[in-house]
């Protein structure tokens, strides 16, 4: 079992489960509340972290990890918002059916815009899908019979989940973190499955060099659409998760939701997953506690964003790989050089472990009637 949990945290995808932990102990913050260590309000400042943090990550997905630098993920995010509200004020008191028609509509104006947009490049690509979501801005902001025009929509119920006996309201500020919380888990997964699979490669494939990947043969017109419908669809996702939060404004839908969104993840580090969910929660944390003090918090993030864009461009996560490969090492010479030999070590005794054992049986020394490729045998046949 130990050796299995230092494949994971020392593998290369050891950046991955190690936010997984993060996330567990982000999981406890309600028993600060229940010992009464804190109030109720950063129960429900943590379900907000958590939100934007899923907002934040469906930009990673066409921003960090494809290459596409958009400013409509604020269309996604209104959508999602205004048609859970909808459906649960109107339709029906159930939060699955909400999210399965906020996931469906989020699917549908996803492929649509992608369609459109994808057609063209750079500076571009990112003013028509600015123009996209201005678009719903203004139809939000005027169908006052619909959605409420420039008051929104308010008291959206929160359904209950769960089989009769065992019900749990949504309601409940308790029930509800661990809901999202739940819920970013279950995304978060999906998406490192999908950014180390097959299809996660050719995105970062085009990411590095688009050309090059169309050379080989990819179709990069597709891969890039389907990329802008997942990005979207977990754009929606957040914002059903954020109507049950808040009221539901055409604010949701404002260009300023966009940027802000492209500020979580420079802050954490675009390309990473777990970057712009960690940007968004020091964006959000830091908003907070500046606007307590002064009215001026947008110059001072301002100037932070400024810093972070020249000196580290790579965000949070940046910083921490230079004070990990530089700084420590730096203070503690000693104490790093025996960490890299136990690391080494234990790499070793991994990479060993992990070779499967059919391939050392069937080896050309293991075996004297096979030839290995390209030794003699195989050249005398070519002669």
């Amino acid at each position: 079992m130990s050796l299995k949990l230092l494949r994971l945290l020392r593998g290369p995808e050891r950046s991955y489960y190690w936010f997984f932990l993060f996330l567990f102990f982000f999981g406890l913050l309600p028993l600060g509340v229940a010992v009464k260590i804190y109030s109720t309000f950063y129960l429900r400042f943590g379900t907000e972290l958590l939100i934007l943090g899923l907002f934040a990550l469906s930009v990673d997905i066409i921003m960090g990890y494809t290459g596409l630098v958009s400013l409509g993920p604020a269309a996604f995010f209104g959508i999602g918002a205004y048609a859970g509200a909808l459906t649960l004020l109107k339709l029906a008191n159930s939060i699955w059916l909400a999210l399965a028609i906020v996931l469906i509509l989020s699917w549908i104006v996803a492929w649509l815009i992608g369609y459109l947009s994808i057609r063209i490049r750079g500076v571009y690509f990112a003013m028509l899908t600015l123009a996209f979501a201005e678009m719903f801005h203004e139809l939000a902001f005027n169908w006052q019979s619909f959605t409420g025009g420039s008051d929104g929509l308010t008291g959206v119920p929160r359904p209950a989940i769960g089989i009769p006996p065992y019900v749990l309201s949504l309601g409940n500020p308790y029930v509800f973190f661990y809901f999202v919380l739940g819920v970013v888990i279950v995304v978060y997964y999906a998406c490192v499955r999908l950014v180390n699979s097959p299809f996660g490669r050719v995105l970062q494939a085009i990411r590095d060099n688009e050309e090059r990947a169309e050379f080989i043969g990819y179709d990069v017109r597709i891969f890039k659409r389907r990329s802008f419908v997942i990005s979207g669809i977990i754009g929606g996702l957040s914002g059903s998760l954020f109507a049950l939060l808040r009221f539901v404004d055409p604010d949701v839908l404002h260009w300023f939701t966009s940027a802000e969104a492209l500020v979580m993840n420079l802050f954490g580090g675009m390309g990473t997953l777990y970057g712009p969910v960690i940007g968004a929660i020091v964006f959000l944390f830091s908003k907070d506690l500046i606007s307590s003090y002064t009215e001026h918090w947008r110059l001072i993030l301002g100037v932070i964003f400024v810093g972070f864009v020249l000196y580290s461009p790579r965000g949070i996560v940046g910083l921490y790989d230079t004070f990990r490969s530089k700084v420590v090492p730096a203070l503690f010479p000693s104490i790093w050089r025996r960490v890299g030999r136990e690391t080494e070590r234990t790499t070793e005794s991994i990479v060993s472990d992990m070779s499967p054992a059919h391939d050392r049986e069937s080896s050309p020394k293991s075996k004297g009637n096979l030839t290995a490729p390209g030794t003699s045998a195989d050249r005398k046949g070519e002669g």
